[in-house]
């Protein structure tokens, strides 16, 4: 340092020449510490890949993948910074002031290099928890992110605590000023933190559900559950996100048990002109006796009056009742009368269907539609049609 201050002191005034010399002296130093970083990056890569290839551990291999030891590199640099720059200023008392300012800073660098690699250990905890078949029903992404929010309050206080050289405690003693900052600041996290353990313990919704919530305009599958949003897939490939508070506040349907029971639920009402309904005639019993079950049915009544719309019902139900796609038990199957309306005599088909995928449910439920319309005419009854 005297050989360079020497040097400027022949061509500039003193105060130029020492601050020259400060930064050509700075300038010099970082130079060294990039090139000693690069040096150290390149070594955690070397030593990552041979990780990779010879370990059989999978969460290592993963944490390798995601470049998690690299991110060493940041600590390692901060550390390297640190030794050289008081090596340089120790013997030199002039300069004590600006060798404690770049101790100072070199110690702030490697808190921030040890905050980015324990962000970059949770990101990696996480990709390796993904991998197991429970990850989409019990996420962790979440809890991660909070403890890494809690981690970087601790690394920002001790920071700001050798920035301005206090003891950190004195700084945690004062955070009861500023307590109402941080809530506000941090008011959405905690909502959402809140929200996502409540939807967790209450089993209200999980990555990879499908969900409907109307007043969101969200129809479709939870892609990502994190402590301040919730993505969703609609079904038309649109992407949605909302606060993941919303799962509480709003008023939400699950679907996820329809395919946990694989059972999902045809509901559909036939409206039939009221005009159709009448009493059977003998020559009707008899066209509608041949069918399969039903001369069982008539024979129930014991020589009573029936109505067309009995007969109909009790067919239909037959037909559920043999239908190879249709739950036969452990799940409610009927047919029955709704109140009259303006536009004809409701009757309704109640009934689960096996099969709960979307083309197939549509498929089987058509069918039973498409067949119960076609009946109609041989019992003698019309379709409501204005």
């Amino acid at each position: 340092m005297n050989a360079l201050l020497n040097f400027f002191n022949q061509h500039f005034n003193a105060n130029i020449a020492n601050i020259l010399n400060l930064l050509t002296v700075v300038a010099i130093l970082i130079i060294v510490v990039w090139v000693l970083g690069l040096v150290i990056k390149q070594c955690l890569a070397f030593i990552a890949s041979k990780t990779l290839k010879n370990s059989s551990s999978k969460f290592l291999q993963d944490l390798t993948e995601r470049q998690v030891f690299q991110s060493l590199f940041h600590m390692g640099a901060g550390l390297v910074f640190y030794c050289i720059s008081s090596l340089i200023f120790s013997s030199d008392t002039n300069y004590a002031s600006f060798a404690d300012w770049l101790r100072r800073l070199s110690l702030m660098y490697v808190i921030f290099g040890v905050l980015w690699f324990l962000t970059k250990l949770a990101r990696g905890i996480n990709y390796y928890y993904q991998s197991f078949d429970y990850a989409k029903k019990y996420p962790i992404n979440s809890y991660l992110e909070v403890v890494t929010i809690f981690v970087w309050l601790i690394g920002l206080i001790l920071a700001i605590a050798i920035l301005i050289d206090k003891s950190p405690w004195a700084l945690l003693t004062g955070l009861g000023a500023v307590s109402a900052v941080v809530l506000l600041i941090f008011k959405d996290s905690i909502t959402g933190l809140i929200a996502s353990i409540e939807a967790y313990i209450y089993q209200i919704a999980k990555v990879g559900d499908w969900i409907v919530i109307p007043s969101l305009n969200v129809n479709g599958k939870i892609e990502l559950i994190t402590v301040n949003t919730v993505k969703i897939r609609n079904w038309d490939n649109t992407l949605a996100s909302f606060p993941t508070s919303s799962l509480m506040s709003s008023s939400l349907q699950n679907w996820s048990g329809m395919y946990e029971k694989k059972a999902r639920l045809i509901k559909r009402t036939l409206l039939i002109d009221a005009r159709s309904v009448a009493f059977c005639t003998p020559e009707l019993l008899a066209k509608v006796g041949s069918l399969n079950g039903m001369q069982k049915v008539i024979t129930s009544y014991e020589n009573q009056a029936i109505p067309n719309t009995s007969l109909f019902r009790h067919y239909l139900e037959n037909y559920l009742r043999q239908h190879p796609k249709i739950y036969q038990a452990g799940f409610d199957l009927l047919v029955r009368n709704l109140d009259m309306t303006p536009t004809g005599f409701p009757i309704e088909i109640y009934a689960f269907s096996i099969d709960t995928a979307w083309n197939h449910y549509e498929t089987i439920q058509a069918d039973i539609v498409d067949h119960a319309m076609a009946m109609m005419a041989e019992f003698g009854l019309r379709p409501y049609q204005e």
